[in-house]
């Protein structure tokens, strides 16, 4: 059995939810994850439900509303769920400018998922990262994201189990895997 530690942090206190939503596989987890909070009755705060979703054209206005309402909800939130994706949608690829080969792998998480971690460093908020999918194996992970995280999940069960104050469902990051 494993061992339970001590979070440091309060799974059932209020959660800020760093996702990236720009694709229907996307907005498909971050729903599933969404449910998961609102099933197991714990408070958090989505960027995509709670602050707006913003629109290529919007004028400044709107887009300082929605920025400002994510740093409010982060100031707010006890704890950080960063959702990482490691591979892109089927059927899409990348062509990377050192190889013209396409590759439906991307080791580089969303941008401002990743500026959303760095924010929630410097607020001292606790964050696990919710990578997925499961046992994508070969990826490496910034030394700088693998050591700014208390752990990780990576599948709904497990983040229930989180959000049910076990901390048997983490997993971590390892150092061999850093670059």
């Amino acid at each position: 059995m494993a061992q339970q530690l001590q979070l440091p942090f309060d799974p059932a206190g209020r959660c800020y939810l760093a996702a990236p939503f720009f694709n229907e596989a996307q907005v498909d987890l971050v729903a599933h994850i969404e449910e998961a909070f609102f099933e197991e009755q714990c408070e958090f705060f989505s960027p995509r439900l709670h602050a707006g979703v913003i629109q290529p054209g919007d004028p400044d206005k709107v887009l300082d509303s929605v920025f400002e309402a994510n740093m409010a909800g982060m100031r707010e939130a006890t704890w950080m769920l960063a959702v990482q994706p490691y591979l892109l949608p089927e059927g899409h690829s990348l062509h990377l400018c050192s190889q013209y080969t396409p590759v439906s792998r991307v080791e580089q998480p969303d941008t401002g998922t990743v500026w959303e971690m760095g924010a929630a460093f410097t607020l001292k908020l606790p964050t696990v990262a919710f990578v997925y999918p499961p046992g994508v194996e070969g990826v490496t992970v910034n030394l700088m994201l693998l050591r700014s995280v208390y752990g990780t999940v990576s599948t709904i069960d497990n983040l229930r189990h989180l959000l049910n104050g076990s901390s048997t469902a983490l997993g971590a990051w390892h150092p061999e895997e850093s670059q």
